[in-house]
């Protein structure tokens, strides 16, 4: 369709815009046109209260969940100005540039339908050629149908782009029950990465500039810039294996959320990506990785942002408590279980450690008891560990298992991240790479702590504040660049991949 010049329904509109005097009632005035009139079709009434009666029918029948539909029909029950059908600055190049974008979904995998855009484009048809003798294609219904669907939409689209097309923070945390509280329904965090969520700033903005002439410049803020959004998606259109695009897909969507900090922010940075079962360590020009075991599907690794701030040597292992209850508790009347482990009980209020063949269930139950693991060769932390503030007190460390990296499915631990090489990490952590720094490390890590008389004390290290603190990244992506920037495919060990494709569902 030819829509260089305003068609009628663009003259009608700026007829009724010209004939109201400063009110929003625009719809109250009786509109002829030559051409109507020509055609025996005058006396043509628009008016604004039964577009809104006919607005109301459309709210009423709208069972769309997302939270754009929300703001669209609280919008509209506040009795909120038009926006697509009362402002003179909405041509048809715009209304066209705008279905062209959303039409432009397709790249991502998903249904332009999901957008309105058919409706729209067919009561846009209607308004063309002047055909209201349908009762469903009445003026005053087309009018409202597109006023709510052009928003409804457009809503979708903005906010999808600007923030994801759906909420990782609020779907991932309500994915596994803690069975700390078997009586009530508790979930267990595993999303911890602060992003951006859209509120009513947001919404505002958007109502206020969607309709003028600021619209596209209002779509491009909105837009990712993410280059792996921009790989992803190149990839998308040769990809016809439902399983391959599912996984494009949801890697795209994890491309989409604003977090508030991201690695690429930083020239130094650790980023761990739980599919791949590796981290990558960045330093300007430089990378390195190596493997990991991370958390089991029962006892996830949890995605999160913080600093390492600390390297610790020869740690010792504090159990937690569910560990506790889930594990040791079984074993309490085995001493040697104990003595195998270089475990010990101990009284946190009178520092008085218990001896294993004293235990009783309600002895480790009880939270003034703590049962801790030797320091040394056979702790589960092994020699070093890499502390950084987090509310899971899981942490990047050794371990004293180093064959569980001779396998492929490395989800093991209890949550902690297991290295591989963690010397080099403890390396490439150091700002200054000072050698006897180094050496205080290595020999730290290697002494035998139970030869105390061999220990030479001016070459022990026991804890290294790092400054400045080094930006970790706890990340879960199946498409993942390597070092080389080379696109990867990585297993789904968590499920997370079927968990986003299942909400991206709503645009398919």
């Amino acid at each position: 369709m030819n829509r260089s010049h305003p068609t009628p329904w663009i003259l009608l509109l700026l007829c009724w815009l010209c004939a109201c005097q400063g009110e929003r009632n625009y719809f109250r005035q009786e509109v002829t046109m030559a051409n109507w009139a020509s055609q025996h079709q005058t006396g043509l009434v628009a008016n604004d209260s039964i577009i809104r009666m006919n607005i109301d029918s459309l709210i009423r029948a709208d069972n769309d969940t997302t939270l754009p539909d929300y703001r669209t029909r609280n919008y509209y029950k506040a009795r909120k100005p038009f926006i697509w059908i009362s402002r003179t600055d909405i041509y048809p190049q715009l209304t066209d540039t705008l279905l062209t974008i959303l039409e432009g979904v397709r790249q991502y995998g998903f249904a332009p339908q999901r957008f309105m855009t058919d409706r729209v484009r067919n009561d846009l048809a209607h308004l063309d050629s002047l055909q209201f003798d349908d009762k469903d294609y009445q003026l005053d219904k087309v009018l409202a149908r597109l006023e709510y669907n052009l928003t409804k939409g457009f809503l979708r689209f903005i906010t999808g782009e600007r923030f994801g097309y759906m909420n990782p923070e609020y779907i991932f945390n309500r994915l596994d029950r803690d069975d700390k509280y078997p009586n009530k329904v508790v979930f267990r965090r595993v999303f911890d990465i602060p992003v951006e969520h859209p509120d009513s700033a947001f919404f505002e903005k958007a109502f206020n500039l969607t309709g003028t002439d600021e619209t596209l410049s209002f779509v491009e803020e909105c837009r990712p810039k993410s280059d792996l959004l921009k790989a992803l998606t190149a990839r998308l259109d040769s990809t016809n294996d439902k399983a391959s695009r599912s996984r494009l897909m949801a890697n795209m969507e994890r491309c989409r959320w604003r977090l508030l900090d991201q690695p690429e922010n930083h020239e130094k940075r650790v980023v761990v990506n739980i599919p791949a079962f590796r981290v990558w360590a960045f330093d300007r020009d430089t990378a390195f990785s190596m493997k990991i075991a991370c958390g089991a599907k029962r006892t996830k690794t949890p995605l999160l942002t913080s600093k390492i701030n600390r390297m610790e040597m020869n740690p010792l292992w504090i159990i937690p408590r569910s560990i506790i209850e889930k594990e040791v508790i079984a074993h309490v009347d085995d001493s040697a279980y104990f003595a195998r482990n270089h475990y010990f009980i101990r009284n946190k209020q009178t520092g008085d450690t218990i001896p294993p063949q004293e235990l009783t269930r309600s002895i480790l139950m009880n939270p003034n008891y703590m049962i801790a693991q030797e320091r040394g060769a056979g702790n589960s932390l092994g020699r070093i560990i890499f502390r950084f503030d987090n509310a899971f007190a899981v942490y990047l460390h050794d371990t004293n298992s180093p064959g569980v990296f001779r396998r492929d499915n490395r989800a093991v631990s209890h949550g902690c991240v297991r290295l591989e090489r963690p010397l080099d990490m403890a390396e490439f952590l150091l700002n200054e790479k000072n050698p006897k720094t180094i050496e205080k490390i290595y020999y730290s890590t290697h002494v035998n702590l139970k030869d105390k008389e061999r220990i030479d004390k001016s070459k022990m290290l026991s804890s290294l504040p790092l400054s400045p603190s080094v930006p970790v990244f706890i990340t879960y992506y199946t498409l993942f660049p390597d070092e080389n920037s080379s696109l990867q495919t990585y297993p789904d060990i968590y499920g997370y991949d079927s968990v986003i494709s299942r909400y991206l569902t709503n645009y398919e």
